[in-house]
């Protein structure tokens, strides 16, 4: 049960260290991608442990149950915003020009953190694996969309200006964030939001944070 999610977090952290010990300039691309790496393998773990207290919902405090789930949630909402504000950001290093944060995407993080503090969560029990349901899940799909049509919205927009490598490693990380949000809602047992998570780190590193 918690085979994907371990794998993806163990890669990551072997993402964070090499990038750690890369000699490269620091520059705010550099900062912005050690958050966002960070950001997801804080996020992979709380997966793990959302995994395990909702699986055992006889034994594992409501309360505690009901945090961890709603850290996990805000935790998936602010990496959403993160990658598109490393879109912003990558542009922005090419134009040699600001662009700054949409209100957009400013306005739907206070939102959904509002929601993600005060809607309702429940909790859906299956012969597969239970899992979260409710308002403050519908939130959290919504606002990752947001961010997701945004971002993909940068990229088509600046799409000229942008090498290679980088618009395909953004296409695949809005891409693989697009099939997983879409079949993860299909299917609530499926539990794989971590594969998008590594992939987006993995994308990122090799093609645009690779000091090649």
């Amino acid at each position: 049960m918690y085979k994907l999610q371990i794998g993806c977090v163990t890669l990551l952290l072997f993402i964070f260290i090499m990038f750690g010990l890369m000699k490269k300039k620091k520059s705010r691309m550099h900062t912005l991608f050690g958050i966002i790496l960070s950001v997801g393998i804080l996020e992979i773990i709380f997966d793990i442990v959302t995994v395990y207290t909702v699986n055992h919902l006889e034994t594992v405090s409501p309360l505690l149950n009901t945090i961890v789930h709603r850290i996990f949630l805000w935790l998936m909402i602010l990496y959403m915003c993160l990658v598109y504000v490393y879109c912003v950001a990558l542009v922005e290093e090419k134009r040699k020009a600001r662009l700054g944060i949409s209100k957009l995407a400013v306005t739907v993080l206070l939102i959904a953190t509002l929601g993600v503090v005060f809607l309702p969560l429940y909790y859906v029990e299956t012969p597969i694996t239970n899992y979260s349901f409710g308002p403050v899940v519908f939130v959290t799909y919504g606002s990752a969309a947001v961010y997701i049509i945004i971002a993909l919205w940068m990229v088509i927009k600046y799409w000229k200006i942008l090498e290679y490598k980088q618009k395909t490693a953004l296409l695949i990380a809005i891409i693989t964030q697009i099939l997983v949000l879409l079949y993860q809602a299909a299917v609530p047992t499926a539990l794989i939001t971590s594969f998008a998570i590594a992939i987006v780190g993995v994308g990122l590193f090799l093609s645009v944070e690779s000091p090649d």
